[in-house]
């Protein structure tokens, strides 16, 4: 069992507890933070972190006698907050204590009438870090994962399907993009472009790789055929809309639909026999 971050929220006191427990239970840290107006413009960055670098970058000037922040200067200060201020110290050295790979589960109230909890849901904790110069949670090698209540925990017979590449086996990568009717045009072309690459002139020469582009309509039908037809992915890169628990794609009847995590998670072990080890 992986040490556990229990998150209790008060909406209306705009009050929130953090308690981090050990393997077996034993409450290692403990934070309690209250949402102040003084602090609104780092909840803001770290409640909707990319529109908040989109809209700042090379623009915010923290200082009138330095240039404007680039978006590592932003990230930068917005994990400072979250290691300082809304983890605070004792669960953040408790968090990086060790250098090893290992797994943080984070647990939430419900979030559908908890606006407070669906906020800090989307909070990229992994950029937390205690001081600018020292290292993110992600650099420290801890690899955090979510859960609400709303949300069970996942099958463990369903996570003994994940994805083994065997020795000499080609690797195989899903690359979606998936728009809605009416939604809200992305850059996607150049994300694709820029990926490929990545992978054709840096991957493909030293590691056999298949790589598989869905995009222009992705239906449901159309994905389950896709992953059919491979046998299934080892890795899937996804980039569209989505909500809390919810990615948008084309409804078959060229409408908007949705699909949450836990049947994608399912379409995949239907149509291709496992989960992606890496999504």
């Amino acid at each position: 069992m992986p040490d556990q971050l229990i998150i209790e929220t008060e909406p209306k006191q705009r009050l929130t507890r953090l308690r981090l427990l050990d393997e077996n239970g034993v409450q290692l840290g403990f934070n309690e933070v209250q949402l102040q107006e003084i602090d609104q413009a780092m909840w803001e960055g770290v409640f909707d972190t990319r529109r908040y670098v989109d809209r700042y970058q090379d623009s915010l000037r923290p200082d009138a006698q330095l240039p404007p922040d680039t978006a590592d200067d932003i990230l930068q200060r917005l994990g400072v907050f979250l290691g300082q201020t809304v983890l605070g110290e004792a669960i953040f050295k408790q968090l990086t204590r060790s250098t090893l790979r290992r797994t943080l589960v984070i647990r939430l109230p419900e979030t559908t009438d908890d606006v407070l909890a669906a906020a800090f849901a989307r909070i990229p904790w992994e950029i937390a870090r205690l001081t600018p110069e020292s290292p993110t949670l992600l650099e420290s090698a801890l690899v955090v994962r979510m859960v609400t209540a709303d949300i069970a925990d996942p099958d463990p017979t369903a996570l003994e399907a994940a994805a083994k590449i065997a020795e000499g086996e080609t690797l195989r990568v899903l690359l979606v993009f998936a728009e809605a009717p009416n939604s809200r045009p992305l850059a996607m072309r150049r994300e694709r472009e820029e990926l490929l690459e990545l992978f054709y002139r840096r991957i493909l020469p030293k590691h056999p790789v298949q790589i598989d582009v869905l995009c222009h309509g992705v239906t449901q039908t159309v994905l389950r055929k896709q992953i059919q037809d491979a046998r299934g992915y080892h890795i899937v890169h996804w980039s569209g809309h989505g909500h809390h628990d919810l990615l948008e794609i084309r409804g078959e009847a060229g409408k908007p639909d949705f699909i949450t995590g836990e049947a994608l998670a399912q379409l995949f072990i239907d149509a291709g026999g496992f989960i992606p080890q890496l999504v």
